[in-house]
């Protein structure tokens, strides 16, 4: 039995994903969304006076977790 060689050609919009110019692009996006967004949750938190302590707590916890993933994927694009 005749096996078939792989086909070694890539789609143009997987090479373009995986350029790194691009992928600095899209994590600059992403962080730029997620300090607007951010801001809009810790403006309505403060402003309808939502300033219990359980809403502090899961303040601190939003926050804390999302620096380690948005840290975890400047490191992956450093390594990449």
């Amino acid at each position: 039995m005749q096996t078939k060689p792989l086909n070694n050609d890539t789609s143009p919009i997987l090479d373009m994903l995986t350029n790194p110019e691009v992928l600095r692009f899209i994590l600059g996006f992403v962080i730029f969304l997620f300090i607007v967004m951010s801001s809009i949750l810790v403006f309505h938190w403060h402003r309808y006076g939502m300033r219990a302590r359980g809403i502090v707590i899961a303040e601190i916890i939003f926050f804390i977790v999302s620096v380690v993933f948005i840290l975890g994927i400047v490191f992956s694009l450093l390594f990449f």
